[in-house]
C-alpha cells in the first residue's frame, strides 16, 4: 500500500506536458477557403511569454500582432498558396507551422442596396487648404484650385478638375468632400477615374477616406508614390506615427489617359484601420496592413484628394469623374 501511495505522489510531481510552438485552428492544412481567408492561431514557449505572431502567405508578411494570439481576416487572390504562421517569444525564439491553402472564390458580403454616394466630384460642398496638407498638417500655402463641370476630359459629360500651383517646392493642397455621418460601416470602397498630363511632373497623387465614429477616426490615406524614394509603388498612412508605410506594390500611372482606381478599406472591429487592396488600371493588389486609428469624437466621412508638388513644384491638373464611395 506504501509503494502505490509513493507512486502516486510521484505522479503529482511530474509536471504537466505543455504545447509548445504555433497552433493553428483556422484554415486547417490542405483546406480550400473562400476570401478573405480568416485566421485564428495561439502559440506558447517554454521559455518565456510570446512576443509576436506573424501570418506570412507566399514569402511576405500580411500581418503581425504583438500578441500571443491571432483572430483575423486576409484578402487572398484565388489559386494556391503556402502560408507560413510564425511566432517569437521574449528570448527570440521562434517557432512557426507551415500550411497549405487553395483559395477558390471571394466572400466578401456585397454592400447593401443603397449604401452607395455617386458622382462625389459633382457633389457642392468641396473644401480645400494647402498648410493644412503638409507634414504634421502645418505646411506651406501655396495656389490650388477646383473646378465642377468640365465636359473635357470627361467620361460622362462633367468632371472635376484639382489644380496645384505655386513657387515653393514640395507644397501640397488637399481637398475633401465632407459626406455627413454613416452610422455602423465598416467596410468602404472608393472607387474613380482621373485624367492627367504629364504624370511624371506630379510628386505624388493621394486619394483617401475619412471616416469617424464612436470614437475613432480612420485615416485611410493613400498615395500613389511618382518621384518620391519609391516611385511607382503605393504607399499608406500609419496617422499615428504620420509616416507613410512601403508597400513595395507597383502602382503605375498612365500619362495623357484615363486611369481607374479602386481602394478597399476595412474598419476592425476594434476600431483600426486596415488597408485591404489597391487597383490601378485593373492591377489589383493586396496591402492587408493594419494600423491604429486615432480617438477623435467626431461622426462623419468624406472623400479627399490630395495634390503633392515636385522640387521645382511644377504646377499640374487632374480630372477626376465617376468618383463613388461604396459602403456597408
Amino acid at each position: 500500500m506504501l509503494r502505490i501511495y509513493s507512486l502516486f505522489l510521484l505522479c503529482l510531481a511530474v509536471p504537466a506536458l505543455s504545447f509548445a510552438g504555433v497552433s493553428t485552428s483556422a484554415p486547417l492544412n490542405g483546406a480550400t477557403v473562400g476570401s478573405p481567408t480568416q485566421f485564428i492561431a495561439s502559440a506558447t514557449s517554454p521559455n518565456g511569454p510570446i512576443a509576436s505572431m506573424t501570418i506570412n502567405v507566399d514569402s511576405k508578411d500580411v500581418y503581425k500582432t504583438f500578441t500571443s494570439s491571432l483572430k483575423t481576416s486576409v484578402a487572398l487572390a484565388v489559386g494556391s498558396h503556402s502560408v507560413i504562421m510564425k511566432a517569437w517569444d521574449t528570448k527570440g525564439n521562434y517557432f512557426q507551422q507551415v500550411l497549405s491553402i487553395a483559395v477558390t472564390s471571394s466572400t466578401t458580403p456585397p454592400s447593401p442596396a443603397g449604401n452607395v454616394v455617386s458622382n462625389i466630384e459633382d457633389m457642392s460642398g468641396w473644401q480645400s487648404c494647402s498648410a493644412c496638407a503638409g507634414p504634421g498638417g502645418t505646411g506651406i500655402s501655396t495656389a490650388h484650385s477646383l473646378t465642377q463641370g468640365v465636359k473635357s476630359p470627361s467620361l460622362d459629360g462633367a468632371s472635376a478638375q484639382f489644380w496645384l500651383g505655386g513657387t515653393h517646392p514640395y507644397t501640397n493642397a488637399l481637398f475633401f468632400k465632407p459626406l455627413g455621418g454613416r452610422a455602423g460601416a465598416t467596410h468602404f470602397i472608393l472607387d474613380f477615374n482621373f485624367w492627367i498630363g504629364n504624370a511624371t511632373v506630379a510628386q505624388g497623387l493621394e486619394f483617401d477616406i475619412f471616416y469617424s465614429r464612436d470614437g475613432f477616426k480612420n485615416y485611410f490615406l493613400t498615395e500613389c508614390d511618382s518621384r518620391g524614394m519609391y516611385a511607382g509603388t503605393w504607399q499608406v498612412s500609419n496617422v499615428v506615427i504620420d509616416t507613410w508605410q512601403h508597400t513595395g506594390l507597383p502602382c503605375h500611372v498612365n500619362s495623357f489617359a484615363w486611369n481607374h482606381v479602386t481602394l478597399e478599406f476595412y474598419r476592425q472591429p476594434d476600431g483600426n484601420t486596415r488597408f485591404v487592396s489597391v487597383s490601378m488600371n485593373g492591377n489589383l493588389q493586396y496591402v492587408n496592413r493594419t494600423y491604429p486609428a486615432i480617438k477623435v469624437n467626431s461622426f462623419e466621412m468624406n472623400a479627399a484628394v490630395q495634390l503633392d508638388g515636385d522640387e521645382k513644384q511644377d504646377d499640374f491638373s487632374i480630372w477626376v469623374d465617376k468618383m463613388k464611395i461604396t459602403y456597408w
